[in-house]
């Protein structure tokens, strides 16, 4: 039991502060965080251990959660797993306005990497002359690609809500 305790509050830790770098946070920056479940086991062990998961993801406060109408206005949000979700308050920590520019650059230059990709893995040819190694380089490259853009979706859908 514990070290299923554990897993959540490391997991936890580990969401909150990608979810900062995502963002361009600094140490320095401490969001409030909020803990969204439907399992009480979950919400029991962010609350309890809420002091050292905001010491080591360098959060500001961690609050607990029991339905999504909860979630204030403002917040970007993590999956941690199928039953907790983190939502991060960016309001009044990052300029959304510059931050969402930053993202849809970086939006536009993923799938221009996306597209060269598709055209490469396309071609004619490609199967039959290109050795194993190489097409399953590229498919593992077209995934994490292809997941990039789909938190970067995240972030601007986030940061659009950040700005109302």
């Amino acid at each position: 039991k514990v070290e299923e305790e554990m897993d959540i509050v490391m997991t936890a830790v580990r969401t909150i502060r990608a979810q900062k770098m995502s963002y361009g946070m600094t140490n320095k920056q401490k969001p409030e965080v909020y803990a969204l479940s439907d399992s009480s086991m979950h919400r029991d062990v962010i609350m309890r251990q809420a002091t050292d998961i905001c010491a080591l993801s360098a959060a500001g406060s961690i609050k607990s959660l029991a339905s999504p109408a909860e979630v204030p206005k403002g917040c970007g949000v993590s999956v941690v797993n199928e039953s907790l979700s983190m939502y991060m308050m960016l309001a009044g920590m990052v300029d959304p306005k510059a931050e969402l520019a930053k993202l849809e650059k970086k939006e536009v230059d993923r799938k221009a990497a996306l597209e060269k990709k598709m055209q490469a893995v396309n071609r004619a040819g490609y199967d039959t002359s290109v050795p194993d190694s190489v097409k399953e380089k590229d498919a593992a490259e077209i995934e994490s690609i292809t997941k990039e853009l789909a938190q970067i979706a995240a972030n601007i859908r986030d940061m659009r809500g950040a700005m109302i």
